[in-house]
């Protein structure tokens, strides 16, 4: 499968902001980060329309830790946290926070390693902020992510603007097209990516540009790519008709993104895109509340922890040296972590998985432990000393439980809100459709041949939606000479 027909994103640049008011001083726990924010607890809201958790299970209480337990673990997170609600304090925090845990994956760069029974565990991540424009200051918040990584590791950031082609040969390490006619401040900086080059972050607010790209032909393959580097493979090789064959060795891609409701909800209810893992492989992140208080940013000084502890993580990693692959160090799991993440890990990849949930939901569910691990070793990997290798201690697990939990909510908002949009969507499409057709109307077989990519108990649904609010009528044709049923059709009242 290409995904050349799955996606196709559009982003917006944000209004400017201009000067002062934030919330809490200090970001311990994370729970209820609506009220953490001072922002009005209403329900959450997607597109403008509340919506609710839908049938989202709570976690038995033997499983989910208590929350307290976490407070302070990875406290550069909430260093982070606290001065991008002076920067920006209409962005959520929930946004906020996992800009942080993506920088901290990006600093990490494959060089930490968590060895489970059913395979290694890289901390990277793909997160895309999904949020109506302007209002929640998705850009605003890019762009604080943004500087600081340009700021500390320009060479572990990837192009914004790329093709696929040029994009696999950076992450190959080939020297780009006119080499020669670069400087020799351009050509250090390319070397010093040279040695991270499969290593890299994608901090993207056009999350269009690359998304949008599924659907054309010389972008085949991109979305299998796209999940090839998630998964960081060691080896991975790709021909191409311009460049040959192409390797890509210890890949370890981590992304942030940004993009609207509108213009993901179709592509959110197909579900290919989910039994095929590629948004399960997405923290899809939604705001909690329907609409921030106005807040203008406050003109406050990036304090020095920030790049400083950026910084420390980056360096007291071993370094890498082109050709060379890097050299990880081993995290292990404190035994009262790994009991408590086994029960996690079984109450959502198997307990949960009933009828009850939506079964595009099942491979989200079962990806959320692993991610739970991802996050504990990006906390702990914050406080880690550089002695040895870092260890996941019980509170960063506590946190790194209470944040996936957040992401579960999230992706119920998610999925729930995109569905309520694409009925929307099959409804315009079937008025037009309906209109065409003219007093005679049209039968459900016709309409389900005109919109293949659709089930016929989606259409049904939304004949019934277009009927009960006065907009179509269903009728019936007597039978042809043959006889038989009555077709049913409908047209436009």
């Amino acid at each position: 499968m290409d995904g050349g027909e799955y996606l196709e994103l559009y982003d917006e640049s944000n209004h400017p902001l201009s000067a002062p008011t934030v919330g809490r001083a200090a970001f311990p726990s994370g729970n209820g980060r609506a009220a953490d924010s001072g922002l009005p607890q209403t329900g959450p809201v997607i597109a403008g329309q509340e919506v609710s958790f839908g049938n989202m299970p709570e976690l038995p209480e033997n499983v989910a830790l208590d929350p307290s337990i976490g407070i302070g673990a990875g406290s550069w997170i909430d260093d982070y946290i606290n001065y991008a609600r002076c920067v920006s304090p209409m962005t959520p925090d929930l946004f906020h926070e996992s800009a942080a845990l993506v920088l901290g994956g990006i600093a990490i760069a494959r060089r930490l390693v968590l060895k489970m029974p059913f395979g290694n565990i890289f901390p990277n991540l793909f997160v895309l902020w999904i949020a109506i424009t302007t209002l929640f200051r998705k850009t605003t918040s890019l762009d604080l992510s943004r500087q600081l990584a340009r700021h500390v590791f320009q060479f572990l950031l990837a192009a914004q603007d790329t093709t696929p082609e040029a994009f696999l040969s950076d992450l190959a390490g080939k020297e780009p097209t006119g080499w020669d006619k670069m400087t020799q401040s351009e050509q250090a900086g390319w070397n010093d990516q040279k040695n991270y080059s499969a290593q890299q972050g994608w901090v993207l607010d056009e999350a269009s540009g690359l998304l949008a790209g599924f659907g054309r032909d010389y972008n085949a393959g991109l979305l299998e790519t796209l999940m090839r580097l998630y998964d960081c493979e060691p080896y991975f090789r790709r021909s191409t008709r311009g460049q040959g064959i192409i390797t890509v060795r210890n890949s370890y891609l981590s992304l942030l993104g940004a993009s609207t409701p509108a213009a993901l909800a179709e592509h959110l209810t197909k579900d290919i895109l989910w039994n095929n893992g590629f948004w399960p492989r997405f923290v899809l992140l939604t705001p909690e509340i329907s609409r921030p208080k106005w807040a203008e940013p406050k003109d406050t000084e990036q304090p020095a922890a920030l790049a400083d502890g950026l910084d420390g993580l980056f360096n007291r990693l071993p370094p890498v040296k082109w050709p060379n692959p890097p050299e990880p160090r081993t995290v292990s799991l404190a035994p009262d972590v790994m009991k408590a993440w086994k029960k996690y890990n079984k109450v959502l990849s198997y307990d949960l998985l009933t009828d009850g949930l939506d079964n595009r939901l099942f491979a989200a569910y079962g990806r959320l432990p692993t991610q739970c691990l991802k996050v504990g070793m990006i906390l702990s990997a914050f406080d880690w000393d550089g002695k040895a290798a870092p260890q996941i201690e019980l509170p960063h697990f506590a946190r790194a439980q209470e944040i996936t939990e957040t992401w579960r909510a999230s992706v119920h908002r998610t999925l729930e809100a995109a569905v309520e949009s694409g009925i929307t969507r099959l409804e315009k499409r079937l008025i037009r459709l309906i209109t065409l057709s003219g007093p005679n109307g049209i039968s459900l077989r016709d309409l389900c041949k005109a919109l293949k990519d659709k089930q016929p108990s989606e259409i049904e649904a939304a004949l019934y939606e277009l009927e009960r609010g006065g907009i179509i009528e269903m009728f019936e044709t007597k039978p042809g000479k043959e006889g038989g049923r009555p077709t049913k059709k409908w047209r436009m009242v």
